[in-house]
Order: C-alpha cells, then structure tokens, then sequence
C-alpha cells in the first residue's frame, strides 16, 4: 500500500474517533434512565440550593457583633448541659440548609445564623479528652418545653426555643467589662442588626410562603429580641 493511501486511511479513521467523542455525550444523555436523570436535576437543585444558601449567609461570621451573639448561645449551651434531644428539635430535621434553618429562625437574618450556628457546632461537640462528659453540666429540660418544641405551630416552638436563647445572649451583654461610652456603641450595633432582622421578617411573611399564616405572631428572631430588651434595661439602667 502506498504511504499517500496509508495516511489517507489514517485521517480518515482519527475524523471518525474526533466525531464520535463529540456524539458521545448526546447519546449517552440520550441512553440515560429516567432515574438517572431525576438523580442528576435533584443533585443540581441541591447544589443550587447550597450556593445560595451559603451566599446569603456566609458574611455573618465576619461580623464581630453577630460573633457574639454565637459565643453567647454555644456558651450557654455548654454551661447549661443542654440535652441532644433539645438540640435536634430546634434544629429541625430537614436535610437543606434553608428548610433546617426556617423550622424556628428567619433565614438570611445575621442574627439568626449566628445562633442556629451556635446550635449546629454544639450538635456535633465531642466528650472532653479522658472524660465521658461532653458538657460543662448534665443539663435536663423539662417535658413541658420540649413538648413546645415538638409542636407544628411555629408560635409555641420559637417561644420555646426563646426561653433559652435569650437569657444567654443577655447574661453574655451584661457580663462584658466595657466603659459605658463603649458598652452604648455596641448595644447601638446591635440594635441595628436586630433592626435589619425585623425588617426582614417582615419581608419573609409577605413574600416567603414558608412564612405564612403560621409566622404572623413573629416580628423578629430571640436573638433580636434578648439584644432589644438588654439594650432597654441599660437605657433604663437596670
């Protein structure tokens, strides 16, 4: 055979390997199963749900006043001792991150991130090294609130969940050592990240379906509300 025949023949079989690469995908797509399909859009859906989750929320960390707002609720939980069983209620069961956060909290509210976040790293805390012990005490609820917590109205729940929130965040304000000139700038601070989370709970009632009927009661997050009554008990001088 001659060598024009043989490179003739040799370009011709690597434009058929080029065209079947690129057919490829498409027929694969077009071979797939209708489960694998559903598979691959659920998996995109909750990447997306992610991504958008985690842009709404992520600059909360970087805020200092929102950072204590989650030392003052992880503290409280491990000094407290609060029970598993507590923290799985609050939380919520659902598997996105935006459904686990509306169950008691107003999604994309600094304020709120910053206490379901104090939530979720003590959910997953470890005993202390040479020690059974995985809290400061062996705290105990009682069966009325966590029958609140239980409950399908997200009233009874977030009151609930507000029982114990709020304290914290309180006993956290009012043990900071600042001068007074200081200890007002913060609370000023404060105030307005509780302003922007009442501002946008009222956004989420109107527009967010998850936020029906059922969030009428709810003008603002705990973490708003303990940071509204400590600033007015200081103005007060309590």
């Amino acid at each position: 055979m001659s060598k024009t025949r043989t490179m003739s023949l040799a370009a011709g079989a690597l434009t058929a390997i080029a065209l079947a690469a690129m057919l490829a995908p498409g027929l694969g797509a077009a071979n797939a199963r209708p489960d694998d399909e559903k598979k691959a859009e659920e998996k995109k859906d909750d990447a997306k749900a992610k991504a958008d989750a985690g842009s709404a929320t992520a600059e909360w960390y970087k805020d200092p006043d929102c950072r204590l707002v989650f030392f003052a609720v992880l503290e409280g939980l491990y000094e407290d001792g609060v029970p598993t069983e507590a923290v799985d209620l609050i939380i919520g069961k659902e598997s996105k991150l935006e459904n686990k956060v509306k169950h008691n909290f107003v999604f994309q509210c600094e304020l709120c991130h910053a206490v379901y976040e104090a939530f979720v790293l003590y959910q997953r805390r470890q005993t202390f090294n040479g020690s059974e012990a995985d809290t400061f005490q062996d705290g105990s609820i009682d069966a009325d609130l966590l029958d609140r917590l239980r409950a399908g109205e997200a009233y009874t729940r977030v009151m609930a969940m507000g029982t114990l929130v709020q304290p914290w965040i309180k006993r956290k304000l009012e043990k900071l050592d600042m001068k007074d000139e200081d200890q007002k700038k913060l609370l000023d601070r404060l105030h307005e990240l509780a302003k922007k989370g009442y501002a946008l709970t009222d956004k989420r009632r109107r527009e967010d379906p998850d936020y029906g009927d059922d969030w009428r009661f709810y003008d603002a997050c705990q973490a708003c509300k303990a940071i509204d009554t400590v600033a007015k008990m200081r103005k007060e001088g309590k």
